[in-house]
């Protein structure tokens, strides 16, 4: 009996030794790797969306497509180059172009306006003033294409909001350098001016003219 309680003292001191030592560490089961989504083709692309993509691509390469998801529906976007310019479209399944994108990457290249409507191209050439475009992008909102194009003139920057009928819903110019005008600041005087009349502190001693004798 003796020996019985001996041996149940010895596994008791035995199992509280190992719950006061050292806690051994958690390792985190490493995370899996997800892969890349393989690049997707013209041959990948619903019937629809490939005829309108070539149709913006007009005879260039393209060289990314992607699919997304976007409120619970699939949209494809592309990218291709012509002539330094770059191009990236968005289009619904079904074909329907929701967004447009031509930027100027080399100093010598020309974003043309030939594929904005009438109304759009008649506003943007009223404004030009001997500038150039660099950037377009038209892109649907609420229903309605809007066109943001950006102008380099030979002082500033021109960026111009459009509605399809022509109409100009924003306008920003900025100064090519960077910096804003801050306007004429000649009203206030140059510093160390003082208002006609003041002749400001008198100098230490001098307590005005002596009275009269």
């Amino acid at each position: 009996m003796r020996n019985l309680i001996a041996s149940l003292l010895l596994i008791a001191a035995g199992g509280l030794a190992a719950a006061d030592g050292p806690t051994p560490p958690i390792i985190d089961a490493p995370k899996p790797v997800q892969a890349p989504k393989p690049a997707l083709t013209l041959e990948d692309l619903p019937e629809a969306v490939r005829a309108a993509l070539l149709k913006q691509a007009d005879g260039t390469a393209v060289e990314k497509i992607r699919v997304d998801e976007r409120g619970g529906e699939k949209v494809y976007a592309a990218r291709w180059t012509k002539d330094s310019v770059r191009h990236e479209v968005r289009l619904a399944a079904d074909g329907r172009l929701l967004k447009l994108k031509a930027e100027r990457k080399g100093k010598d290249a020309v974003v043309t306006l030939e594929r904005l409507p009438e109304a759009v191209r008649n506003t943007v050439h009223a404004r030009l003033a001997g500038g150039q475009v660099v950037k377009i992008e038209q892109e649907e909102e609420k229903g309605k294409m809007v066109y943001s194009v950006e102008i380099t003139r030979a002082a500033d920057r021109l960026e111009l909001e459009i509605s399809a009928e022509g109409t100009i819903l924003d306008e920003e110019v900025k100064p090519l350098d960077g910096k804003k005008d801050k306007g004429d600041k000649g009203d206030k005087g140059d510093k160390g001016d003082k208002p006609a009349g003041d002749a400001g502190p008198k100098p230490a001693g001098e307590v005005g003219p002596k009275p009269a004798n």
